[in-house]
């Protein structure tokens, strides 16, 4: 780029054409005070002096004019007064002094450092007769063999709001003959890391030895904290079988659900780095969906996301539904986000991989 390059970092820092943009009329100003009138640009490597409005000589050699990159040098005193004072207080550009940007989430730099959450083991110890075959909440839907009594899917997630009426969907798969199984389902819904708490299993269902697909309803609580939280299934032969532990016959999965328009906002972002009023995305990186979590007393239908790759150009094939982007049709890389909801724009950089 050059001094073009240098050119444009000015305007950036609130410098205007050393010319003033009159139209060769010499009335025009730049608004600094040590830079001559000028009539208009320049062009080329011009022998000094190269006087125009009465003046010396033009200052073709700053960086503001548009003489080739040789034949510019300097920004004037005054412009860099003017420059610095957008980094002065009260300044447009004084929030840069304590930005963050640039710094690997988690690793300070202003915001609060997320405290993880870590959850119980839970898993079935023999694992060759009965397994979980089929899950779908939300968006999840995923139908599968043994998994040696344990599945991590807290790369899958869906977005559950506050105060909603949900659906639940599951079966047990089984090798030869079926057994008697019961399903219970806990979601974490105030991310303390136990499913102990009051309202926290919200399936608890009868024994069954039909291997066919069975739904529960529940209903996510208005007190539950907006942002990503853990869901567990558990299946177990044995009806005293809880949220943690191994146990004999059966299987646990996991998955994570994002809790959208709850309460006791404040402190599930802070968990994530952030504010109350501020956008957060994750998992960063991320595979297949990334999750926008929407600050207090914003609309998820006004929100709109467009994704842009290193370049500018911006990536239609990304969509945004209900919280979530859809980037699986993205190549690997990085992208930039800008999340606009009416009152507020913000930008957000993640991994695609």
């Amino acid at each position: 780029m050059g001094r073009t390059g240098t050119h444009e970092v000015g305007h950036w820092l609130n410098l205007n054409h050393i010319w003033g943009d009159d139209g060769t009329s010499c009335s025009g100003t730049d608004n600094v005070a040590d830079t001559p009138n000028q009539a208009d640009e320049n062009y080329g490597t011009p022998a000094y002096p190269q006087a125009s409005c009465s003046n010396t000589s033009d200052m073709f050699m700053n960086y503001m004019d548009y003489v080739d990159d040789a034949a510019m040098y300097m920004f004037s005193t005054g412009q860099a007064s003017r420059m610095n004072a957008l980094f002065a207080s009260g300044g447009a550009r004084a929030g840069l002094l304590t930005s963050v940007g640039g710094t690997a989430p988690g690793t300070g730099g202003g915001g609060t450092t997320p405290t993880p959450v870590t959850y119980c083991s839970s898993k079935g110890t023999s694992v060759s007769y009965e397994f979980i075959d089929y899950v779908k909440l939300g968006t999840i839907d995923r139908a599968s063999g043994a998994d040696a009594g344990y599945y991590n899917g807290t790369a899958s997630s869906t977005s559950l709001a506050a105060g909603s009426s949900q659906t639940v969907s599951y079966s047990a798969g089984f090798t030869g003959s079926a057994y008697s199984e019961y399903f219970k389902v806990y979601i974490d819904y105030n991310q303390n890391g136990v499913f102990t708490d009051a309202g926290e299993l919200v399936v608890n269902a009868a024994a069954s030895n039909v291997a066919t697909i069975r739904s529960s309803t529940f209903t996510v609580p208005a007190t539950a904290k907006t942002g990503p939280t853990r869901a567990r299934i558990v299946m177990s032969d044995n009806s005293a079988t809880s949220s943690c532990g191994s146990y004999s016959y059966g299987e646990t999965e996991d998955y994570t659900v994002n809790i959208t328009g709850g309460s006791a906002r404040a402190e599930s972002a802070a968990r994530l780095g952030g504010s109350a009023t501020e956008y957060s995305v994750y998992p960063n990186p991320a595979t297949d969906v990334l999750n926008v979590v929407i600050p207090s007393g914003r609309e998820a239908s006004a929100v709109s996301v467009k994704v842009y790759d290193v370049r500018g150009a911006e990536m239609k094939q990304a969509r945004f539904d209900n919280g979530q982007l859809n980037v699986s049709q993205l190549a690997k890389g990085v992208y930039m986000l800008t999340i606009a909801d009416g009152q507020q724009v913000s930008h957000q950089r993640f991994v695609k991989q």
